[in-house]
């Protein structure tokens, strides 16, 4: 595997947070995005998450994403 493709895993995707109105656009490895999401379906039915590939540069990532590798 070669530095240019990196693991599926690592690529990064955009995680959007919703919780009523208010709405968190973060950066994220995939990887972290499934963790995340993993953690978040037990810890609050009121929360919401998705992944998708409209990530960009000057989203901030996802806070204390190493937790979540």
């Amino acid at each position: 595997m070669s530095a240019r493709h990196p693991p599926e895993s690592h690529r990064l995707c955009h995680l959007r947070v919703r919780s009523g109105l208010l709405v968190l656009d973060f950066r994220a490895t995939l990887a972290q995005a499934r963790n995340f999401l993993a953690a978040l379906d037990t810890w609050s039915p009121t929360m919401h998450a998705t992944i998708d590939n409209d990530v960009s540069p000057d989203l901030p990532a996802l806070p204390c994403s190493s937790l979540w590798d």
